[in-house]
């Protein structure tokens, strides 16, 4: 059973909660391509997923030593065997209802019994546009006093030393922490080998909010209030990112995860105000840096490390590109970043990860570098700047991110395409949106070719 990593043709562990009886049961069924393989369920409680907010925020308080049982392990495991070949993963799918299942890490309980990479499948069927030969990396850090055994310099260390040099060509490192933070940046770039081409940006030299705050025509009332997301938005002046890796604690409400950030690094600023931020205020920023890639480190001692997972699978559900959730208390021989980074950013495909420290989201295709299926293909051609612009998007030189955050704000609305359903309602909807969508790609890509060389 022979066949190529870049075929649709996946074993997939879907998994959702079933509530056809008094009792919920979580529901897992293994799916190789259409053909259903094995179906079984099993209590919430044995398999550690919270059916409540309040048991949710109780596991980040106590969090359980989580395996599965031999009930439910055994017979994934042998399925697994039997269809899987050398180094193919097994794909998670979260079905609906999920309710609290998106924020299990599903990873640490599946992958140290199977022994294979286990992957989340993508909720957008669009890969983004991205670039072939430079890579710009954001790595915002916000920390509060570190544990006593350990510092925040040291759990930094862990973060950065992990990425490799030589992803691409240009390799660009920009680092974003707080004024009591700089002294240990500045140690750790010294540290670093020359590869390394890094960034500071002291938030010392940081203008007032008044000063850095652009108002967006697109933007909600509440999009800009971020003063972190600010600062970083002004201090690159209009270039180009393509991930953004954020190190701080989670925060969890009813039905939201946000970042939990640090007081404000903008002068005339109150500390303590808007330092939460939700999937739409991130969905945004990613827009407008034009980034296609998302990281979440969570650190020792985070206090809602469910909060940075629920955070991850709403950013998911709202635009494409791979997401990575990392926890860095299960990284104990410091290498899940490295192992994800080769994967997703190197020149060549490096080895699916097999850590069961981090949950990396991903479309199938990302495995062999195809931008998608042909259908996706068709709609990024027709209905985004890939259709005109594809060879400045793609190419060595980074385009302004007007061009690449416009990119991704089509390819945000290209991805609901597919979902249209068959009723009239819908198709009128989506044909309206096809109009809208193509005659926005025209107009920015006739924009950006009149800027020329200096925006392309």
């Amino acid at each position: 059973m022979t066949r190529r990593p870049g075929q649709r043709k996946q074993l997939v562990l879907k998994l959702s909660l079933s509530l056809a009886s008094e009792e919920v049961q979580v529901l897992f069924e293994l799916c190789f391509g259409d053909q259903l393989v094995g179906r079984l369920a099993a209590s919430p409680k044995s398999v550690h997923v919270p059916l409540s907010f309040e048991e949710l925020r109780n596991a980040d308080r106590n969090p359980p030593h989580y395996s599965l049982p031999d009930y439910v392990a055994s017979p994934i495991e042998s399925v697994v065997r039997r269809m899987l070949e050398k180094n193919e993963p097994l794909w998670l799918q979260i079905g609906n209802p999920c309710g609290y299942l998106p924020v299990v890490p599903w990873e640490r309980m599946l992958q140290p019994c199977l022994g294979v990479p286990v992957m989340r499948m993508s909720n957008q069927d669009i890969q983004p546009a991205v670039p072939g030969s430079s890579l710009q990396i954001v790595i915002c850090v916000s920390l509060p006093s570190a544990p006593k055994e350990t510092s925040n310099e040291a759990i930094i260390r862990r973060v950065v030393c992990q990425i490799p040099p030589g992803l691409a060509q240009n390799v660009d490192v920009h680092l974003f922490a707080d004024r009591k933070t700089q002294s240990a940046l500045s140690r750790l770039r010294n540290a670093l080998p020359a590869d390394y081409k890094i960034t500071i940006h002291d938030p010392a030299a940081a203008p007032s909010y008044t000063e850095a705050y652009t108002p967006q025509p697109e933007s909600s009332t509440t999009e800009e209030a971020n003063p972190w997301l600010i600062w970083m938005l002004h201090a690159l002046q209009g270039r180009s990112i393509d991930v953004v890796h954020f190190l701080c604690h989670g925060n969890l409400s009813q039905n939201k995860g946000r970042l939990a950030l640090g007081p404000a690094p903008l002068r005339d600023v109150q500390a303590d105000w808007a330092r939460l931020v939700d999937a739409q205020n991130l969905s945004i920023f990613l827009n407008r840096l034009g980034a296609w890639s998302l990281t979440l480190s969570s650190p020792p001692g985070n206090i809602a490390p469910s909060g940075l997972r629920l955070l991850a699978d709403q950013v998911s559900r709202m635009r494409p590109g791979p997401i990575l959730v990392h926890d860095m208390i299960a990284d104990l021989d410091d290498d899940a970043i490295k192992a994800c980074y080769l994967f997703l950013y190197a020149r060549k495909p490096g080895l699916l990860p097999k850590s069961a420290a981090v949950s990396l989201q991903c479309h199938p295709l990302q495995l062999i570098r195809q931008t998608a299926s042909i259908a996706s293909q068709q709609l990024l051609k027709n209905f985004t700047l890939a259709g005109t612009l594809g060879r400045a998007l793609s190419g060595a030189q980074k385009s302004h991110a007007w061009v690449t955050g416009s990119q991704r704000s089509l390819e945000q609305v290209a991805a609901t395409l597919g979902e249209a359903s068959a009723n009239e309602v819908s198709q009128a909807i989506a044909s309206g949106t096809e109009n809208a969508l193509r005659f926005t790609a025209e107009l920015l890509a006739k924009a950006a070719s009149g800027y020329g060389k200096d925006v392309l």
